[in-house]
């Protein structure tokens, strides 16, 4: 389904809103007084030929959220069903093809062979979630990895159930394919024609074309202070850590005395002054140019020509190599900004398989190449950490520290429009790392590229730090937005070049041990049924800022996936039955709020369940109180 937020007149949103505010004061029994609209949207359904003004109603006296959708007779109408009738028309008009496949087919010729990736309805995997250790008591890493194995192999028969039977349809048609080991994806070489017909098949989610992606090109340990969390004895050395890269080739270890004991996959690689510097961010064993996470364990490969087959194939080795982390600095733009088959992939790999994702931002803002802003695929993946890069100047000090000029931030596309992206920043300007030839190490340039494997390297730190992290990485990903506190530009809480903020590895270092008074987290399964609204309780200090963070997965079996998340969920703090303060998007797999308590004592993190039409499965959430 394709449609998005807009902007609406401002006297409009104001009738609009105060419309919204006496349907739920009418429909509830509510004073008028009592009752907050705390977002609001105008929303086109083009094949439809209608436009809904959508709102988020608090109740402020106890919390409760209604969902107030007006249209343009003022009538309240159901976005769910207007979804699934824009879904259906949208579906007959085209088949299920990705925007920028449909307009390849636009003007290709018939005999073409074009390179689609076909993603399949996954209804096994759509509910089912597959066994992950218990975030609670400190598990051993042989434990861990145990449940990971069982759990991988568990997938493989599931996706293989999926896979073959259309591989085999595709191949009697006369067309070679080969199908993923762990995601209902089957690779293949079609006419157009084939697509169309394709595009059709119950089986199919969404057919996407295959792309060409670059790395995302156009000191800084010392900036997020992975250094103390080395002198605490924490080097990355739990941890096993996958490098997919455009390249994907390092020198062999032999010839760089800096990337000891890095594993190579030469299959479809070529060597690459990108991936041997990317490979160092994370690795390397250089006394002053020392990785976030030297002594990791750390697996590289990918496409020596960018080929999207190639890579995601890369990722399912590092995948099935053992990778807890998997690293991605590079990508390709998606013109329509519709979340693509590398975003769907990866959000699998953290929601079905228990993977961190980090993927960078890109490098199009003016004055760099592209001078759109647009970030790329796959940091548009709902579940993946995308990371902007920013110049620390060559300097310890914050308060000097900017975003890089060419760091991509223009957001993906959805439903309501408020997605953001990046969701975090780290250093990525004037970077030196390991290269490919004698001596070394030097210089090798700026770009989120380099600021990925800073991200990817403090997750390394995090898992060894603390094993059971390696199962959650939505909680991992909860603990960097709370600790991501050097504010780079606009609000601390959460803006739109850098995110959340700059990432801060000893205080999500703090945060993963997971006993200090600095800050907690804590992971579960989470669905439909769960307890609505699900309470945590925190103890807090008065006079110190706190932020607090939800992170939930995107369910990819979800069939409006490019435009929305399967599940909206808001944040709320209460002290008592005070509403301290709240967060509420729409399309964000997150919510974050940053408030300063009054009195110490217990506070309650409330999650509620504004919306879930599919399963999220997991969810994760992590506070942290600055010193």
């Amino acid at each position: 389904m394709l449609r998005s937020g807009t902007e609406a007149d401002p006297v409009d949103r104001k009738i609009y809103e105060k419309a919204a505010r006496q349907q739920a004061a009418r429909r509830h029994g509510i004073p008028l007084q009592a009752l907050r609209v705390v977002g609001s949207v105008a929303i086109a359904y083009p094949l439809s030929g209608t436009t809904v003004f959508d709102c988020k109603v608090l109740h402020v006296r106890n919390g409760k959220m209604y969902a107030i959708a007006l249209n343009e007779a003022w009538e309240e109408v159901n976005i769910a069903d207007l979804d699934a009738v824009e879904q259906q028309l949208r579906d007959e008009q085209s088949g299920r093809l990705h925007p920028e496949l449909q307009q390849r087919l636009t003007d290709a010729p018939d005999d073409e062979l074009i390179r689609v990736i076909l993603w399949l309805q996954d209804e096994a995997g759509a509910e089912k979630s597959y066994q992950r250790p218990s975030p609670h008591g400190r598990l051993s890493r042989a434990d861990v990895q145990a449940i990971k194995n069982a759990a991988r192999g568990d997938r493989a028969m599931d996706v293989d159930e999926v896979n073959g039977p259309i591989s085999e349809r595709i191949q009697q048609m006369g067309f070679a394919t080969t199908a993923d080991h762990y995601s209902p994806a089957v690779y293949a070489e079609l006419t157009p024609d084939a697509i169309r017909e394709a595009g059709f098949w119950d089986e199919v989610d969404m057919i996407y074309a295959d792309q060409i992606n670059e790395p995302a090109l156009n000191i800084a340990g010392t900036t997020i202070y992975a250094a103390i969390v080395h002198s605490r004895g924490i080097t990355g050395a739990g941890s096993s850590v996958g490098v997919v890269e455009v390249g994907g080739g390092i020198p062999y270890p032999t010839s760089n005395p800096y990337l000891p004991g890095v594993v190579r996959d030469t299959t479809n690689t070529c060597l690459s002054s990108h991936s041997t510097g990317v490979a160092g961010i994370i690795k390397s064993s250089h006394s002053t140019y020392r990785g976030i996470a030297y002594q990791a364990n750390v697996r590289v490969g990918g496409s020596c020509t960018g080929d999207g087959w190639d890579l995601l194939n890369a990722a399912s080795r590092a995948y099935t190599w053992g990778a807890d982390v998997i690293n991605n600095s590079w990508g390709g733009l998606i013109s329509s900004m519709v979340p693509g088959i590398g975003d769907k992939f990866f959000d699998d790999m953290v929601i079905n398989k228990h993977v961190n994702i980090v993927a960078a931002a890109g490098n199009r803002a003016p004055p760099c190449a592209g001078g759109d802003a647009r970030v790329i695929s796959p940091g548009l993946g709902y579940n993946t950490i995308t990371v902007g890069n920013f110049n620390d100047i060559n300097t310890v000090s914050w308060a000097d520290d900017v975003m890089h000029p060419c760091s991509s931030y223009v957001d993906p596309f959805s439903s309501h429009g408020d997605r953001e992206k990046p969701e975090i920043a780290a250093p990525g300007t004037r970077i030196t790392s390991t290269t490919t030839t004698s001596p070394w190490v030097g210089a090798i340039g700026s770009g989120t590229s380099f600021a990925a494997p800073m991200v990817t390297g403090t997750i390394a730190l995090m898992i060894d730090r603390n094993p059971a992290l390696d199962s959650w990485p939505e909680a991992v990903k909860a603990i960097l937005l709370a600790t991501a506190t050097n504010n780079i530009e606009g609000a601390t809480r959460l803006s739109d070049k850098d995110g959340a903020g700059g990432i801060v590895a000893s205080r999500a270092d703090y945060v993963a041990l997971n006993t200090s008074a600095y800050g907690r987290w804590g992971a579960m399964a989470y669905s439909c049924t769960t307890a609505d609204p699900y309470s945590i309780s925190m103890s807090l200090t008065a006079g110190k800022k706190t932020r607090v963070v939800i992170v939930w997965d995107q369910n990819t079996a979800y069939a409006s996936y490019g435009s929305q998340p399967s599940a909206d969920l808001d944040l709320q703090i209460y002290r008592g039955t005070t509403l301290i303060a709240g967060s509420y998007s729409w399309d964000n797999t997150y919510e974050i709020v940053e408030f300063t308590p009054s009195t110490t004592g217990i506070y309650t993190l409330k999650i509620d369940r504004f919306r879930c039409s599919l399963t999220p499965k997991w969810l994760g959430w992590a506070w942290y109180r600055l010193p």
